[in-house]
């Protein structure tokens, strides 16, 4: 099944570094449990995730994913980043599937999260951040830094 919203438009969800080194020393209770329930709505093949590598780390270190993360496709890409975005090969599966409109979840709110909701924006895309399914280090940072994500055009929903 693939998701096709009113109209033809098509929509892939983006799971950002809801992995084990990005998720220690960050309240993500009820994190993983949330990103499952947002990967169940989706058909496997508009799942991408997203693996934030440091830029001292080897291209080929494997990332692990959070204990737990629902993984139904193998449609991983990497970045050195915060904007996810800033992977070509990311841009391009996007461009060549006709996605109009990308759902961001995971980690950090204030960040990554955050950059890649601009970078989409900025390539094209409708984005949206599903605050139920993104934890921030920083809570009392996230309220103000939704407001910029909404003023710039980016929706914030909690489902």
């Amino acid at each position: 099944m693939t998701v096709v919203l009113k109209g033809g438009v098509m929509k892939a969800l983006l799971v950002v570094d809801v992995q084990t080194d990005v998720m220690r020393f960050r309240d993500t209770k009820g994190l993983i449990e949330a990103c499952n329930d947002r990967i169940s709505h989706y058909a496997p093949e508009k799942v991408m995730y997203v693996v934030h590598k440091m830029p001292w780390e080897r291209a080929s270190k494997k990332k692990k994913f959070g204990s737990g993360l629902l993984v139904v496709s193998d449609r991983v890409f990497d970045k050195r980043v915060g904007n996810a975005f800033s992977n070509s090969q990311l841009l391009q599966t996007f461009k060549d599937e006709q996605v109009d409109e990308v759902e961001i979840i995971g980690i950090d709110g204030n960040h990554c999260v955050k950059e890649t909701a601009f970078g989409a924006l900025e390539n094209g895309f409708k984005a949206t951040v599903n605050e139920h399914a993104v934890a921030s280090m920083n809570k009392q940072e996230f309220e103000s830094t939704k407001q910029q994500l909404c003023d710039a055009g980016v929706a914030v929903i909690s489902e």
